[in-house]
């Protein structure tokens, strides 16, 4: 499987509305003799004290800082794209007149983590249905696309017998559903779930043939420390470790 990196929100903006006294009205300053006067914005990164924009111009070799303003608008934003964890922090937007005034905005970047709900391992016999879970906290967003891999092939568009799902659900989380129908021995195998926003996770599903009546329940010895129960519902064969 390729690799998949950690990504954050695509991009994010803070406006700065140009006013002398506040923010939210004009874009020009009224000094009472009814007379205009231009005002510069400037952004800046308060954790380094780095000016970012000022006006329309960009001051920073990071090419994912842009300045935006659109013609005739009150509104002066920082635009950064591809936001980094380390993006986090205080800003300030100035306004540069004869009256300055400063607007500050804290940026916070949340990292999406995803995790599979049915845990690290599963156990099914020959014809159960598989359902697997990935869930995908702190994200304000859902991804993008969430790409399910069989070992190092993407199955995503060459499933036949089951079906691939990616939903919003509240609270800045969203969840991705991998069903396979009648699981077969060639199913097995380990299953990674790799959200466009968050690091990848995996989990190991073994098909096997286990020769116990699904009424009884029988432990096997695996070595001197750990046992496992092995027992049928009725799609899967469950493993349950015990230290003696």
């Amino acid at each position: 499987m390729g690799k998949v990196e950690k990504k954050f929100h695509v991009s994010v903006g803070a406006n700065c509305i140009e006013t002398p006294k506040r923010v939210g009205k004009t874009s020009t300053i009224d000094n009472g003799k009814s007379t205009l006067k231009t005002v510069r914005v400037s952004w800046i990164r308060l954790r380094d004290f780095h000016v970012l924009t000022i006006g329309r111009y960009t001051y920073t070799t990071d090419q994912r800082f842009e300045a935006y303003h659109t013609d005739f608008s009150n509104d002066w934003a920082l635009k950064i794209q591809n936001v980094q964890q380390k993006d986090e922090g205080l800003y300030e937007c100035q306004l540069t007149s004869d009256n300055p005034v400063s607007q500050y905005v804290y940026l916070h970047v949340v990292v999406p983590l995803a995790k599979i709900l049915e845990g690290r391992e599963l156990f099914f016999k020959p014809g159960s249905s598989i359902n697997i879970t990935c869930f995908i906290s702190n994200s304000p967003e859902p991804p993008v696309y969430v790409f399910w891999y069989h070992d190092e092939r993407m199955i995503n568009y060459d499933f036949i017998e089951g079906q691939i799902t990616v939903r919003k659900a509240p609270r800045n989380t969203a969840f991705s559903s991998l069903y396979i129908n009648d699981a077969q021995l060639s199913d097995s195998g380990n299953y990674t779930c790799a959200p466009s926003n968050s690091n990848p996770v995996s989990i190991l599903v073994n098909v096997i043939k286990v020769l116990l009546r699904c009424d009884r329940l029988k432990k096997l010895k695996f070595d001197a420390n750990i046992s496992k129960e092995i027992y049928f519902d009725a799609y899967r064969v469950r493993v349950a470790q015990k230290r003696k």
